[in-house]
């Protein structure tokens, strides 16, 4: 808003009409300094100049009545009309119509109270070229952004909780199978080593010295081997667990 009254401070000073360019209206509606030149009234559209016909549209937008609801909803923001916009309605009284009824039905929403937003609001020449957006804002109000949470903001906060459920419980299984895994290893090795201890003694009683030391190296053998299988099978579990 600022801006486009520096530029028709600026076309004024420069001799160039302040009416060029779009139409750029603070919203709530605001036509302070607006004076309507009522010597229009008397000519028709196809009569009046580009400057003229923005005049006359201002002047029905500024009688149009705009509801409680809307001025302490809408707190900021800007409608604005575009130069195609006004081109078109100045010779399609059908769209100038259409355009009218949206600034109409704009001003005189209604709704429940709620919290506050910034509006804009752009009207171009064809239903495509309309669009506008609603950006709430911040107050101390019972219903404002502040103390309302939005269905997002509840949903973002309701899986931060089930992720930090899942890794709980992650780390709690993991914890459990690594300990099992453990236990099993120390059994299965204290088991093979009472096995070597006590079959040499057993090979000895019964007089085969060659055996025992035969056997002994293949149960030696086979215990290194079981062992590492038993490691990599507890690093696999691990990984996999991590995974």
């Amino acid at each position: 808003m600022q801006k486009t009254a520096k530029e028709k401070e600026t076309a004024e000073k420069s001799g160039l009409s302040p009416w060029e360019g779009d139409m750029v209206v603070s919203q709530t509606p605001s036509y302070f300094g607006f004076v309507y030149d009522h010597s229009l009234s008397g000519k028709s559209k196809e009569e009046m100049t580009m400057d003229e016909y923005k005049q006359w549209f201002m002047n029905e937008m500024s009688v149009m009545p705009v509801s409680g609801w809307y001025r302490s909803t809408c707190v900021g923001g800007a409608l604005t009309i575009t130069e195609e916009c006004f081109e078109r309605m100045k010779s399609d009284p059908e769209w100038e119509k259409t355009v009218l009824g949206m600034v109409r039905k704009m001003y005189s929403g209604t709704g429940i109270m709620g919290s506050r937003m910034i509006g804009y609001q752009v009207i171009g020449a064809t239903p495509e070229q309309c669009h506008g957006e609603g950006i709430p804002v911040k107050d101390g109000s019972p219903l404002s952004a502040d103390n309302e949470k939005s269905w997002w903001e509840k949903r973002h906060e309701r899986m931060e909780e089930l992720i930090g459920e899942i890794e709980s419980k992650a780390v709690k299984r993991v914890q459990e199978n690594r300990a099992a895994v453990q236990e099993n290893y120390l059994k299965n090795q204290m088991a093979s080593r009472q096995r070597l201890q006590a079959f040499p003694a057993k090979s000895i009683q019964n007089g085969d010295d060659a055996v025992v030391f035969q056997s002994e190296g293949r149960i030696t053998r086979t215990l290194n081997a079981y062992e590492e299988n038993i490691n990599i099978f507890s690093e696999s579990v691990f990984e996999r667990e991590k995974i």
